[in-house]
Protein backbone atom coordinates (compact mmCIF):
# COMPACT_ATOMS: atom_id res chain seq x y z
CA UNK A 1 0.00 0.00 0.00
CA UNK A 2 2.88 2.42 1.13
CA UNK A 3 4.43 2.10 -2.24
CA UNK A 4 1.36 2.13 -4.40
CA UNK A 5 0.47 5.92 -2.70
CA UNK A 6 3.84 7.02 -3.52
CA UNK A 7 3.50 5.82 -7.10
CA UNK A 8 0.53 7.83 -7.54
CA UNK A 9 1.59 10.83 -5.68
CA UNK A 10 4.92 10.36 -7.70
CA UNK A 11 2.59 10.48 -11.11
CA UNK A 12 1.02 13.35 -9.41
CA UNK A 13 3.96 15.65 -9.47
CA UNK A 14 2.84 15.52 -13.49
CA UNK A 15 -0.14 16.96 -13.10
CA UNK A 16 0.97 19.73 -10.55
CA UNK A 17 3.82 20.71 -12.41
CA UNK A 18 1.54 20.70 -15.91
CA UNK A 19 -1.46 22.44 -13.98
CA UNK A 20 0.93 24.97 -13.01
CA UNK A 21 2.79 25.85 -16.42
CA UNK A 22 -0.55 25.60 -18.09
CA UNK A 23 -2.32 27.97 -15.64
CA UNK A 24 -3.89 31.75 -16.07
CA UNK A 25 -4.66 31.51 -12.28
CA UNK A 26 -2.22 30.08 -9.34
CA UNK A 27 -4.20 28.61 -6.53
CA UNK A 28 -3.67 31.34 -3.38
CA UNK A 29 -5.88 29.93 -0.73
CA UNK A 30 -9.16 27.72 0.07
CA UNK A 31 -12.01 29.19 2.23
CA UNK A 32 -14.70 27.13 2.69
CA UNK A 33 -16.10 26.82 -0.84
CA UNK A 34 -14.46 30.07 -2.19
CA UNK A 35 -10.79 29.21 -4.11
CA UNK A 36 -8.66 32.54 -4.04
CA UNK A 37 -6.34 32.51 -6.82
CA UNK A 38 -3.88 35.16 -8.68
CA UNK A 39 -3.83 35.50 -12.46
CA UNK A 40 -0.48 37.36 -13.84
CA UNK A 41 2.71 38.19 -12.47
CA UNK A 42 4.59 41.34 -10.50
CA UNK A 43 2.68 44.39 -10.76
CA UNK A 44 0.39 42.87 -13.16
CA UNK A 45 -0.67 39.99 -10.93
CA UNK A 46 -4.92 40.66 -10.38
CA UNK A 47 -6.54 38.45 -7.83
CA UNK A 48 -10.28 36.84 -7.85
CA UNK A 49 -12.21 35.00 -5.52
CA UNK A 50 -14.66 32.57 -7.03
CA UNK A 51 -17.57 29.73 -5.64
CA UNK A 52 -19.10 27.46 -8.20
CA UNK A 53 -22.19 24.87 -7.42
CA UNK A 54 -25.05 23.54 -8.52
CA UNK A 55 -28.00 24.87 -8.23
CA UNK A 56 -30.56 22.53 -6.08
CA UNK A 57 -33.62 23.22 -7.29
CA UNK A 58 -32.79 22.42 -11.19
CA UNK A 59 -28.91 21.79 -10.89
CA UNK A 60 -27.92 24.52 -13.25
CA UNK A 61 -24.65 25.29 -12.25
CA UNK A 62 -24.20 28.82 -10.63
CA UNK A 63 -20.67 30.94 -9.84
CA UNK A 64 -19.96 34.09 -8.56
CA UNK A 65 -16.46 35.73 -9.08
CA UNK A 66 -15.48 38.69 -7.20
CA UNK A 67 -12.25 40.79 -8.22
CA UNK A 68 -11.07 44.40 -6.97
CA UNK A 69 -9.58 47.12 -8.63
CA UNK A 70 -8.84 50.53 -6.79
CA UNK A 71 -12.19 52.04 -5.46
CA UNK A 72 -14.22 49.40 -7.15
CA UNK A 73 -15.68 46.19 -6.61
CA UNK A 74 -16.12 43.95 -9.96
CA UNK A 75 -18.99 41.27 -9.65
CA UNK A 76 -19.35 38.35 -11.97
CA UNK A 77 -22.68 35.96 -11.97
CA UNK A 78 -22.68 33.00 -13.99
CA UNK A 79 -26.04 31.00 -14.44
CA UNK A 80 -26.36 28.33 -16.73
CA UNK A 81 -29.91 28.78 -17.12
CA UNK A 82 -29.79 32.11 -18.57
CA UNK A 83 -29.51 32.75 -22.76
CA UNK A 84 -28.98 36.87 -22.57
CA UNK A 85 -28.08 38.97 -25.65
CA UNK A 86 -24.69 40.68 -25.55
CA UNK A 87 -25.47 44.04 -24.18
CA UNK A 88 -26.27 46.35 -20.88
CA UNK A 89 -28.64 44.94 -18.32
CA UNK A 90 -30.59 46.93 -15.24
CA UNK A 91 -31.97 44.75 -12.42
CA UNK A 92 -32.47 45.15 -8.86
CA UNK A 93 -29.75 43.63 -6.74
CA UNK A 94 -30.38 42.60 -3.04
CA UNK A 95 -27.82 41.43 -0.35
CA UNK A 96 -28.79 39.67 2.55
CA UNK A 97 -32.59 40.12 1.60
CA UNK A 98 -31.96 43.93 1.15
CA UNK A 99 -32.33 46.42 -1.77
CA UNK A 100 -28.91 47.55 -2.13
CA UNK A 101 -29.18 48.76 -5.63
CA UNK A 102 -32.56 49.98 -7.27
CA UNK A 103 -30.52 50.23 -10.78
CA UNK A 104 -27.44 47.65 -10.69
CA UNK A 105 -26.03 48.21 -14.46
CA UNK A 106 -24.47 45.01 -15.82
CA UNK A 107 -22.54 43.89 -19.00
CA UNK A 108 -24.37 40.32 -20.53
CA UNK A 109 -23.04 37.85 -22.09
CA UNK A 110 -25.13 34.56 -22.63
CA UNK A 111 -24.93 32.87 -19.35
CA UNK A 112 -23.04 35.38 -17.59
CA UNK A 113 -23.55 39.39 -16.04
CA UNK A 114 -20.45 41.33 -15.38
CA UNK A 115 -20.82 44.82 -13.29
CA UNK A 116 -18.45 46.75 -11.57
CA UNK A 117 -19.45 49.12 -8.88
CA UNK A 118 -18.41 51.34 -6.42
CA UNK A 119 -16.52 49.47 -3.01
CA UNK A 120 -19.73 51.14 -1.17
CA UNK A 121 -21.44 47.84 -1.98
CA UNK A 122 -18.95 46.08 0.23
CA UNK A 123 -20.25 46.63 3.50
CA UNK A 124 -24.03 45.21 2.04
CA UNK A 125 -22.11 41.83 0.85
CA UNK A 126 -20.06 40.53 4.14
CA UNK A 127 -22.79 39.88 6.61
CA UNK A 128 -24.94 38.51 3.65
CA UNK A 129 -25.76 34.72 2.63
CA UNK A 130 -26.79 35.66 -0.40
CA UNK A 131 -27.06 37.86 -3.70
CA UNK A 132 -30.29 38.53 -5.60
CA UNK A 133 -31.00 40.02 -8.92
CA UNK A 134 -34.69 40.37 -9.12
CA UNK A 135 -36.05 40.58 -12.99
CA UNK A 136 -39.20 41.39 -14.24
CA UNK A 137 -39.86 37.67 -14.59
CA UNK A 138 -38.44 36.16 -11.14
CA UNK A 139 -35.17 36.09 -8.92
CA UNK A 140 -32.36 34.99 -9.54
CA UNK A 141 -30.49 34.03 -6.49
CA UNK A 142 -26.70 33.73 -5.55
CA UNK A 143 -25.72 31.98 -2.45
CA UNK A 144 -22.40 33.65 -0.73
CA UNK A 145 -21.93 31.41 2.26
CA UNK A 146 -18.48 32.93 4.11
CA UNK A 147 -18.45 35.83 1.90
CA UNK A 148 -16.44 38.04 4.62
CA UNK A 149 -13.95 35.49 5.41
CA UNK A 150 -12.92 34.65 1.21
CA UNK A 151 -13.03 38.46 0.80
CA UNK A 152 -10.04 39.04 3.93
CA UNK A 153 -8.28 36.32 2.04
CA UNK A 154 -8.46 37.95 -1.33
CA UNK A 155 -7.02 41.30 0.22
CA UNK A 156 -4.23 39.33 1.55
CA UNK A 157 -3.59 37.77 -2.17
CA UNK A 158 -3.94 41.70 -3.27
CA UNK A 159 -1.22 42.69 -0.58
CA UNK A 160 1.13 40.02 -1.30
CA UNK A 161 4.01 40.53 -3.64
CA UNK A 162 3.45 38.36 -6.76
CA UNK A 163 6.11 36.39 -7.68
CA UNK A 164 8.09 37.41 -10.68
CA UNK A 165 8.93 34.99 -13.63
CA UNK A 166 9.03 32.32 -11.24
CA UNK A 167 10.13 28.82 -12.33
CA UNK A 168 7.94 26.16 -12.02
CA UNK A 169 10.29 22.84 -10.31
CA UNK A 170 10.54 20.18 -12.28
CA UNK A 171 8.01 17.41 -12.03
CA UNK A 172 10.44 15.20 -10.34
CA UNK A 173 11.39 17.53 -7.72
CA UNK A 174 7.23 18.60 -7.28
CA UNK A 175 6.26 14.90 -7.07
CA UNK A 176 9.57 14.18 -4.59
CA UNK A 177 8.38 17.31 -2.16
CA UNK A 178 4.85 15.92 -2.53
CA UNK A 179 6.00 12.08 -1.08
CA UNK A 180 8.19 14.18 1.80
CA UNK A 181 4.71 15.67 2.91
CA UNK A 182 2.92 12.26 3.18
CA UNK A 183 5.71 10.75 5.02
CA UNK A 184 5.50 14.16 7.23
CA UNK A 185 1.75 13.66 7.73
CA UNK A 186 1.71 9.50 7.79
CA UNK A 187 4.08 10.36 11.11
CA UNK A 188 2.27 12.82 12.83
CA UNK A 189 -1.40 10.93 11.86
CA UNK A 190 -0.51 7.41 12.23
CA UNK A 191 0.53 5.00 14.05
CA UNK A 192 4.17 4.56 12.48
CA UNK A 193 7.35 4.27 14.38
CA UNK A 194 10.23 6.86 13.80
CA UNK A 195 13.23 8.25 14.86
CA UNK A 196 13.99 11.88 16.49
CA UNK A 197 16.76 11.87 13.80
CA UNK A 198 14.28 10.84 11.24
CA UNK A 199 12.12 13.48 11.60
CA UNK A 200 14.51 15.89 12.04
CA UNK A 201 15.99 14.87 8.60
CA UNK A 202 12.33 15.18 6.87
CA UNK A 203 11.39 18.41 8.18
CA UNK A 204 15.38 20.02 7.38
CA UNK A 205 14.85 18.24 3.61
CA UNK A 206 11.05 19.82 3.02
CA UNK A 207 12.43 22.92 4.50
CA UNK A 208 14.94 22.85 1.68
CA UNK A 209 12.49 22.41 -1.29
CA UNK A 210 9.91 24.76 0.25
CA UNK A 211 11.07 27.87 -1.32
CA UNK A 212 11.46 26.74 -4.92
CA UNK A 213 7.86 25.41 -4.31
CA UNK A 214 5.89 28.69 -3.15
CA UNK A 215 4.71 29.42 -6.57
CA UNK A 216 2.53 26.48 -6.47
CA UNK A 217 2.10 24.93 -2.98
CA UNK A 218 -1.48 26.07 -2.91
CA UNK A 219 -1.84 24.02 -5.34
CA UNK A 220 0.04 21.32 -3.80
CA UNK A 221 -1.95 21.84 -0.42
CA UNK A 222 -5.43 21.15 -2.26
CA UNK A 223 -4.78 17.92 -4.15
CA UNK A 224 -3.05 16.60 -0.75
CA UNK A 225 -5.78 17.73 1.17
CA UNK A 226 -8.18 15.73 -1.13
CA UNK A 227 -5.90 12.46 -0.74
CA UNK A 228 -5.39 12.40 2.37
CA UNK A 229 -9.13 12.84 3.31
CA UNK A 230 -10.48 10.28 0.97
CA UNK A 231 -11.91 7.43 2.22
CA UNK A 232 -11.15 4.79 -0.64
CA UNK A 233 -7.30 5.12 -0.11
CA UNK A 234 -6.39 5.69 3.28
CA UNK A 235 -2.64 7.41 3.74
CA UNK A 236 -2.36 5.48 7.24
CA UNK A 237 -0.12 2.70 6.30
CA UNK A 238 -1.22 -0.91 7.75
CA UNK A 239 0.30 -2.63 10.47
CA UNK A 240 1.44 -4.94 7.81
CA UNK A 241 2.80 -2.61 5.82
CA UNK A 242 5.26 -0.93 8.91
CA UNK A 243 8.58 -2.25 7.86
CA UNK A 244 7.67 -1.20 3.97
CA UNK A 245 7.06 2.36 5.81
CA UNK A 246 10.69 2.42 7.47
CA UNK A 247 12.33 1.26 4.62
CA UNK A 248 10.81 3.74 1.89
CA UNK A 249 11.21 6.96 4.53
CA UNK A 250 15.09 5.66 5.05
CA UNK A 251 15.50 5.51 1.21
CA UNK A 252 13.66 9.22 1.00
CA UNK A 253 15.87 10.67 3.53
CA UNK A 254 19.22 9.66 1.16
CA UNK A 255 18.42 9.34 -2.70
CA UNK A 256 18.12 12.20 -4.93
CA UNK A 257 14.55 12.88 -5.96
CA UNK A 258 15.27 10.85 -9.16
CA UNK A 259 16.68 8.03 -7.85
CA UNK A 260 13.69 7.74 -4.82
CA UNK A 261 10.92 8.31 -7.95
CA UNK A 262 12.91 5.02 -9.97
CA UNK A 263 13.20 2.92 -6.52
CA UNK A 264 9.49 3.45 -5.66
CA UNK A 265 8.55 2.40 -8.69
CA UNK A 266 10.19 -0.50 -8.99
CA UNK A 267 9.18 -1.78 -5.94
CA UNK A 268 5.80 -1.19 -6.84
CA UNK A 269 6.30 -2.93 -10.68
CA UNK A 270 7.43 -5.96 -8.34
CA UNK A 271 4.41 -6.13 -5.97
CA UNK A 272 2.40 -5.88 -8.95
CA UNK A 273 4.25 -8.47 -11.04
CA UNK A 274 4.04 -10.74 -7.48
CA UNK A 275 0.52 -10.39 -7.55
CA UNK A 276 -0.74 -10.81 -10.88
CA UNK A 277 -2.68 -13.71 -11.63
CA UNK A 278 -2.10 -16.23 -14.20
CA UNK A 279 -3.49 -15.89 -17.31
CA UNK A 280 -5.85 -18.85 -17.43
CA UNK A 281 -7.56 -17.04 -14.52
CA UNK A 282 -7.51 -13.33 -16.15
CA UNK A 283 -8.65 -15.00 -19.05
CA UNK A 284 -11.62 -16.64 -17.37
CA UNK A 285 -12.28 -13.95 -15.46
CA UNK A 286 -13.19 -11.32 -18.48
CA UNK A 287 -15.62 -14.54 -19.65
CA UNK A 288 -17.44 -13.96 -16.71
CA UNK A 289 -17.46 -9.95 -17.21
CA UNK A 290 -18.84 -10.70 -20.64
CA UNK A 291 -21.28 -13.10 -19.18
CA UNK A 292 -22.36 -10.66 -16.90
CA UNK A 293 -23.02 -8.24 -19.80
CA UNK A 294 -25.18 -10.40 -21.42
CA UNK A 295 -26.90 -11.66 -18.55
CA UNK A 296 -28.18 -8.34 -18.28
CA UNK A 297 -28.55 -7.26 -21.86
CA UNK A 298 -30.01 -10.54 -23.91
CA UNK A 299 -33.02 -13.00 -23.45
CA UNK A 300 -30.92 -15.66 -21.71
CA UNK A 301 -33.01 -18.02 -19.46
CA UNK A 302 -31.72 -18.77 -15.96
CA UNK A 303 -33.04 -19.30 -12.56
CA UNK A 304 -32.63 -17.10 -9.66
CA UNK A 305 -30.12 -19.19 -8.18
CA UNK A 306 -27.95 -19.45 -11.03
CA UNK A 307 -27.84 -15.78 -11.58
CA UNK A 308 -26.95 -15.57 -7.67
CA UNK A 309 -24.17 -18.30 -7.94
CA UNK A 310 -22.61 -16.33 -11.04
CA UNK A 311 -22.74 -13.30 -8.72
CA UNK A 312 -21.05 -15.17 -6.04
CA UNK A 313 -18.03 -15.94 -8.26
CA UNK A 314 -17.59 -13.37 -10.17
CA UNK A 315 -17.36 -11.46 -7.04
CA UNK A 316 -14.70 -14.26 -5.72
CA UNK A 317 -12.65 -13.59 -8.28
CA UNK A 318 -12.64 -9.60 -8.37
CA UNK A 319 -10.23 -8.76 -5.71
CA UNK A 320 -7.30 -11.03 -7.19
CA UNK A 321 -7.82 -8.69 -10.19
CA UNK A 322 -7.15 -4.88 -8.99
CA UNK A 323 -3.72 -5.24 -10.22
CA UNK A 324 -4.56 -5.69 -13.70
CA UNK A 325 -8.50 -4.52 -14.25
CA UNK A 326 -7.34 -1.43 -16.35
CA UNK A 327 -5.79 -4.37 -18.50
CA UNK A 328 -9.07 -6.12 -18.90
CA UNK A 329 -11.34 -3.96 -19.26
CA UNK A 330 -9.05 -2.12 -22.27
CA UNK A 331 -9.53 -5.42 -23.72
CA UNK A 332 -13.52 -6.34 -23.25
CA UNK A 333 -13.84 -2.38 -24.60
CA UNK A 334 -14.65 -3.32 -27.93
CA UNK A 335 -16.68 -6.36 -27.05
CA UNK A 336 -18.74 -4.60 -24.13
CA UNK A 337 -19.45 -1.46 -26.15
CA UNK A 338 -21.38 -3.14 -29.22
CA UNK A 339 -25.10 -2.56 -29.55
CA UNK A 340 -27.04 -4.59 -27.64
CA UNK A 341 -28.62 -6.41 -30.86
CA UNK A 342 -25.36 -6.65 -32.37
CA UNK A 343 -23.87 -8.03 -28.91
CA UNK A 344 -26.65 -10.49 -28.31
CA UNK A 345 -26.71 -11.77 -31.57
CA UNK A 346 -22.74 -12.76 -31.13
CA UNK A 347 -23.38 -15.11 -28.85
CA UNK A 348 -27.27 -16.34 -29.30
CA UNK A 349 -25.93 -19.65 -28.90
CA UNK A 350 -26.10 -18.76 -24.81
CA UNK A 351 -29.50 -18.43 -25.19
CA UNK A 352 -30.16 -21.81 -26.04
CA UNK A 353 -27.70 -23.24 -24.00
CA UNK A 354 -26.61 -21.51 -20.84
CA UNK A 355 -24.31 -24.37 -19.74
CA UNK A 356 -21.51 -22.25 -19.93
CA UNK A 357 -22.62 -19.81 -17.64
CA UNK A 358 -23.69 -22.36 -15.03
CA UNK A 359 -20.30 -23.69 -15.63
CA UNK A 360 -18.38 -20.80 -14.60
CA UNK A 361 -20.22 -20.33 -11.67
CA UNK A 362 -19.75 -24.20 -10.49
CA UNK A 363 -16.15 -24.99 -11.40
CA UNK A 364 -12.57 -23.29 -10.20
CA UNK A 365 -11.62 -21.45 -13.27
CA UNK A 366 -8.81 -23.51 -14.55
CA UNK A 367 -11.37 -26.18 -15.04
CA UNK A 368 -13.87 -24.19 -16.72
CA UNK A 369 -11.28 -22.86 -18.94
CA UNK A 370 -10.80 -26.55 -20.17
CA UNK A 371 -14.32 -26.86 -20.61
CA UNK A 372 -14.42 -23.96 -22.90
CA UNK A 373 -12.02 -25.15 -24.85
CA UNK A 374 -13.07 -28.13 -25.23
CA UNK A 375 -16.62 -27.03 -26.78
CA UNK A 376 -15.01 -24.25 -28.68
CA UNK A 377 -13.19 -27.33 -29.94
CA UNK A 378 -16.25 -29.47 -30.23
CA UNK A 379 -18.03 -26.41 -32.32
CA UNK A 380 -14.78 -26.31 -34.67
CA UNK A 381 -15.14 -29.80 -35.61
CA UNK A 382 -18.38 -29.72 -36.00
CA UNK A 383 -18.60 -26.84 -38.21
CA UNK A 384 -16.25 -28.20 -40.17
CA UNK A 385 -18.03 -32.03 -40.24
CA UNK A 386 -20.38 -29.48 -42.46
CA UNK A 387 -18.87 -27.89 -44.45
CA UNK A 388 -18.49 -29.55 -48.29
CA UNK A 389 -15.55 -31.03 -49.21
CA UNK A 390 -14.46 -29.08 -53.13
CA UNK A 391 -15.90 -31.81 -55.89
CA UNK A 392 -17.29 -34.49 -53.53
CA UNK A 393 -20.31 -35.64 -54.44
CA UNK A 394 -23.82 -35.32 -52.87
Amino acid sequence: MVSRFLVSLLATGIGFAATAAAAKDVPFAKVKDWEISRSGEGDKAKCLMARGYQDPDDENASSVVVATSPGFLILSLGYQGWSHDKGDRTVVLLAGGKVVLPRSKWKADETQLTGEFPDTLLPHLLGADALVLRFKDGDADFKIPAFAEAFEALKRCNGDTAPVATEIPSEGRIANYASGLYFQKALTDCEVASTGKQRADLDAKLAGMRPEMSPIQALIDIELAKRFSDPKEPFCPKPADAAAFGTALDQYLVLPPEAFAAETARRQEKKNAAARPSETRIKVYGMGLIFQKLLGSCEIPTTARQRAAFDAKLAALAPEMTTVLDEVQGKLQPTLTKPVAELCGAFRDLSEDPQPIVAFSTQTPEDFAGFMDAREAAKSAAKAADTPVPGAKL
